[in-house]
């Protein structure tokens, strides 16, 4: 009886250890399959992490292509702009100096014009004088 009490102890300590070793690799499959899942889940944060970057790089770079486009079209512009204002500026230094050659022929024919009123009067007091 004693046998049988130490078989059926030795059978129950087998069993307890059999049963302790699968809950153990039961652990150890479950611990790692929560360590394969975290890794998955870290390697889609930082696919997501580099898509992210990836996607501002390239708006970064389509908002540079558009700003260089935008100051090339402001430089155009502001040229269009100057070019505009020197013409009128020249437009009206041409009209300027068209109206100042034209006070300046004024003056001179009334100038002229005074000048032979006085040789004129001259010549009578002259004439008049030697009457």
């Amino acid at each position: 009886e004693a046998m049988a009490t130490g078989t059926e102890e030795a059978a129950g300590r087998k069993a307890e250890a059999a049963a302790a070793s699968q809950a153990e690799d039961a652990a150890e499959r479950e611990a790692a399959e929560v360590a394969a899942s975290e890794a998955e889940a870290v390697a889609a944060r930082e696919a997501e992490v580099v898509a992210a970057r990836e996607a501002t790089e390239v708006v970064r770079r389509e908002a540079e292509e558009m700003g260089a486009s935008q100051a090339k079209e402001v430089a155009r512009r502001q040229a269009e702009e100057a070019m505009r204002e020197a013409e009128e500026a020249a437009a009206i230094e041409a009209d300027e100096a068209v109206r100042r050659d034209t006070v300046a022929a004024v003056t001179n024919v009334e100038d002229a014009a005074a000048l032979r009123k006085v040789k004129a009067a001259i010549a009578r007091e002259a004439e008049a004088a030697a009457l």
